[in-house]
C-alpha cells in the first residue's frame, strides 16, 4: 500500500505498542539540556494507528512522562487484577486511550488521534488479549527511564 505523501515513515519498532497503536518517541521536547522537571518532561512523539484501510499519525510535544508514567500504574493494575479501566488523556487534544477489560478477559482498547484536532477526529475500537500488556508496559517504562526516570517526584505537575 502506497502511505499518503503527509504520513511518517518511523523509524525501526515502536518504542510502546499495542496491537494497532505505535508510538516512537524521538526525545525531549527541549533535549536533554532543559531541567526543568515539567517542561523538561514533554516527549516529542509520533503516535500512529495502523488499522484496516486506516492509518492516522499525530506528532510532536503532545505526552508528558507524568501521564506515561500513570498510565503505566493503572495498566499494572489491570494486568494484575484483570479488572477495570485505565483511561490516557492527555492535556494535548491529539490522542487519547482507553484500555478496559471486559467479562471475557479481554482487552477492549478504544484509540482517539488527530493531527488537527481543529479539523478531525478518528476513533479507533478493538479488542486483545491481556498478555499484550506486559510488552506495552515494559515499553512505557523504558520510555519513563530513557527520558527522566520512574520518579512520581520527577514528574509532578508544579
Amino acid at each position: 500500500m502506497t502511505r499518503h505523501h503527509g504520513l511518517h515513515v518511523p523509524s525501526g519498532p515502536p518504542d510502546i505498542h499495542l496491537g494497532s497503536l505505535g508510538i516512537w518517541v524521538r526525545g525531549g521536547q527541549f533535549g536533554a539540556s532543559h531541567d526543568d522537571d515539567w517542561d523538561g518532561n514533554w516527549l516529542d512523539v509520533l503516535i500512529e494507528v495502523d488499522a484496516a484501510s486506516a492509518v492516522v499519525q499525530a506528532e510532536g510535544p503532545i505526552l508528558h512522562a507524568s501521564e506515561v508514567a500513570t498510565m503505566v500504574e493503572g495498566c499494572k493494575r489491570l494486568h494484575q487484577t484483570l479488572t477495570g479501566e485505565v483511561v490516557l488523556a492527555p492535556m494535548e487534544p491529539n490522542f487519547g486511550l482507553t484500555l478496559k477489560m471486559n467479562a471475557q478477559g479481554q482487552l477492549d482498547v478504544g484509540i482517539d488521534i488527530s493531527a488537527d484536532c481543529l479539523t478531525q477526529r478518528h476513533h479507533f475500537d478493538f479488542e486483545l488479549d491481556q498478555s499484550y500488556l506486559p510488552l506495552f508496559i515494559a515499553g512505557a517504562e523504558a520510555v519513563l527511564q530513557k527520558y527522566g526516570g520512574l520518579s512520581s517526584n520527577r514528574h509532578a505537575r508544579p
